[in-house]
């Protein structure tokens, strides 16, 4: 994956071609009302968000893979390891409304 922080979600996924493609997109929120700036909590080691980034990219289903986030932190760590970021709008209220913003 190249390491690239995007602003546009359209030109992420734009494609020529008309074969259907496989997008794997990964909502990451740092603001979380459950467990705020889970994300980036460590699990031996690691923020979360790389160990999912790093399964959802071993998927050989996809075509390709993102993180979406509204946090400098988390793309900022993404984008470190190697992952493509989507920065998207803050005011979504959940996941679901992220990945609709890319849709």
């Amino acid at each position: 994956m190249p390491n690239e922080l995007s602003n546009n979600a359209s030109s992420t996924f734009s494609s020529t071609s008309t074969a259907a493609k496989t997008h794997i997109v990964i909502p990451a929120r740092f603001r979380s009302t459950r467990l705020p700036g889970k994300p980036l909590l460590e699990i031996h080691g690691k923020p979360m968000i790389l160990w999912v980034a790093e399964k959802a990219q071993a998927a050989h289903f996809a075509d390709d893979m993102c993180i979406a986030t509204d946090d400098e932190n988390i793309a900022k760590v993404c984008t470190e390891a190697g992952f493509e970021v989507v920065m998207t709008r803050s005011d979504h209220a959940s996941g679901t409304d992220r990945l609709a913003e890319l849709a």
